[in-house]
Order: structure tokens, then sequence, then C-alpha cells
């Protein structure tokens, strides 16, 4: 039962059982109804082309269009493995002026690292007490620049950047595949020292 299943599950195999299944029922239907003899006569039949030749068209016709319709559907319908490879691919994203990287294994998001949007450098994040709560600064060592402020916890900034990255996962929302822009510092002729 298990090897039948298995073989029902194939495509190929299941088309090609239906098709046994349903020729089938036609041979007992059409010999239920006497119509064999007449069928026959009328393939060795002649007009003024061959009615067995005028068959063999008819079938590679049908095949024909039904191939057309196929690749018509194929081109319109998007396959949900396109989908997915494009989910996968999605490792990188601006998020709250910050370039954020990511390691996207089977759905699930690992390894957030910030980055600068400027020149894709590693950024740390220093807590400062200010105020009412804690105000979270996201630096970037080699710009010398602040990317970003936040007034809330570490743990729920990366908490929103996860949720964003699963929101345009699950909408398909995601931004074009092309890597950011950087700038690459100009240093003129001599090696920074």
């Amino acid at each position: 039962m298990d090897r039948l299943k298995k073989i029902w599950a194939d495509p190929v195999w299941s088309k090609v059982i239906s098709v046994g299944i349903l020729g089938l029922i036609g041979v007992v239907y059409t010999s239920i109804q006497g119509l064999w003899p007449t069928i026959i006569q009328w393939v060795f039949s002649e007009t003024k082309i061959p009615n067995w030749l005028l068959l063999t068209l008819c079938i590679f016709t049908t095949l024909f269009i039904v191939k057309i319709g196929r690749t018509i559907l194929y081109r319109i319908k998007p396959k949900k493995e396109e989908n997915k490879q494009t989910q996968e691919l999605y490792n990188q994203d601006l998020i709250f002026d910050i370039l954020w990287h990511w390691t996207n294994v089977n759905g699930r998001i690992l390894g957030l690292i910030p980055c600068c949007p400027k020149c894709n450098y590693e950024l740390s994040h220093k807590s400062r007490f200010i105020g009412l709560g804690p105000d979270i600064v996201f630096n970037c060592d080699h710009c010398n620049c602040v990317v970003a402020e936040f007034r809330e916890r570490v743990e729920d900034i990366y908490d929103r950047v996860y949720k964003e990255i699963e929101r345009k996962l699950r909408t398909n929302n995601l931004p074009a595949r092309k890597p950011p822009k950087m700038k690459l510092p100009s240093y003129g002729t001599k090696w920074p020292s």
C-alpha cells in the first residue's frame, strides 16, 4: 500500500495511472454501447484524406494546444519554489536607517548583524542613560559617525528588526536583489598608516 501511495504521489506516474484509468473507462463504456465496430470502421475508412491521418493530426494538435496552455499558465502563475528561493536569497535590507545582514536558513533568521549603510562596516552600539530611559547609539568606527539612535533597549531594537524582516517575508515585499552601493574611501597614492 505504501508503494502505491509513493507511486501516486509521483507527478509523472500519477498522470500515467489516471490516463490509464480514463482510457479503461472509455473502453468499457464504448464496448457497453457497442460503438467499437463503428469506431474501427471510421478509422480505417477513407475520405479524401485517410481518417487515421486525421485522427493522428487531431491528437498532436490537442497535445500542442495543451502544451501552449501549460506554458502560458507557467509564465503567468509564479511558482512557489521560485518564491522560496527569492526568500532564501533575501539576506540584507536597510531597516531603521541601518543595513542589516543575516543568514536565512529554512525561513529562520540567524546572525543578525547591523552594518553601516555607507561603508558596510559592522556597527557597534553603546548604551547611554539620558533622561527617562536608555538611549542606544549605533556607531560606525570606520566612518566615525553615528548611524542611528534609539530610545529603547538593544533587545527591543533587534526584536523590531526581526519582526520587520518576517513581515517582508510573509507579504513577499522584498527589495530588488542588488547589493547596496558602497562608497570606498579615497586615500590618494599613499597607503594609510
